[in-house]
């Protein structure tokens, strides 16, 4: 059975921290999407095809990642897309508690969608 995963976001811009995330879920998964969200209400500073193409350059070296757009809630795009593991970066414990919200609601609204979240964690040597 194929595995797929989600990590959405608006990705405004994507940065390396997103990267590390993604080369991590794409390890673990047989696929991850890159879920970029229209931002809707949100003053980005790209538009959403600007980010949806800076999405596809920063990840083309990644095989089983697929880059795509989506519109309205993260579960409903999850269960189209049929991927059963929701992913997550935390930066630091104070991400954690808005993040724990988030997985009760979603796993709430389908019960069958699993979070994972994986630490942004990066080294600078010196």
């Amino acid at each position: 059975m194929k595995r797929t995963a989600v990590y959405s976001g608006t990705f405004d811009p994507i940065t390396n921290g997103h990267l590390g995330v993604l080369k991590k879920a794409s390890k673990q998964f047989d696929e991850v999407i890159l879920a970029v969200a229209k931002a809707t209400g949100k003053n980005t500073l790209f538009t959403d095809d600007e980010r949806l193409w800076l999405c596809k350059k920063t990840t083309e070296n990644i095989a089983n990642i697929n880059v795509k757009i989506y519109d309205g809630l993260t579960v409903e795009f999850c269960k189209k897309e049929k991927a059963s593991i929701m992913i997550r970066g935390l930066r630091a414990v104070s991400d954690f508690e808005y993040e724990l919200q988030l997985a009760l609601m979603n796993k709430k609204l389908d019960y069958n969608l699993d979070t994972i979240i994986l630490f942004l964690i990066t080294i600078t040597y010196i």
